[in-house]
């Protein structure tokens, strides 16, 4: 064979190893629709309703991780995906960073005991969403309930508060 021809195939092989390695980035960039970190940690860390904050503060790396996926997330792919996807993403986001907010404060009481009488645990600026730094606020007033019609997205968000009832039955 001569150099001319060993030449172009090693430019081809190189090509195309270029556009495998590209295309293996881009799949891995996508974000995973399972949410599969985030279910190892609630599945890891949540135990008879209750979170175990001590243990998942001692062992943050999923969550982190998830954490990590979710601010990756672009708009323009978020707008891309379907209104089930978009309300997974937001709702799993938000449980996430109410997670990440305790354990950046624990010890604690009560998720009350975080930030003080005008600046309350929900205006705390945890949650990167988009490229911007927000706070729990925003997600749950005027992102989910304007964006969707989704009645049952209250029901889905998890404050970290125990109620009352379910304080009393213990």
């Amino acid at each position: 064979m001569n150099m001319r021809k060993i030449l172009n195939i090693r430019v081809w092989c190189a090509l195309a190893l270029g556009c495998f390695i590209a295309a293996s980035s881009a799949a891995a960039a996508e974000f995973d629709q399972t949410h599969a970190l985030f279910t190892v940690v609630l599945t890891n860390y949540i135990k008879d309703a209750r979170v175990n904050y001590a243990s998942l503060k001692a062992h943050p790396q999923e969550l982190n991780h998830y954490l990590d996926e979710v601010a990756a997330v672009t708009k323009p792919e978020f707008k891309q995906w379907t209104e089930s996807q978009q309300l997974s993403f937001l709702i799993n986001a938000y449980n996430a960073y109410t997670l990440r907010l305790i354990i950046d404060y624990y010890p604690i009481n009560s998720i009350k005991d975080i930030g003080h009488i005008w600046n309350g645990p929900w205006d705390q600026p945890v949650v990167k969403l988009f490229g911007e730094t927000i706070t729990l606020n925003p997600v749950e007033h005027k992102i989910l309930p304007v964006d969707y019609t989704e009645p049952r997205v209250h029901f889905a968000l998890v404050c970290a508060a125990m109620g009352k009832w379910l304080a009393w039955q213990r």
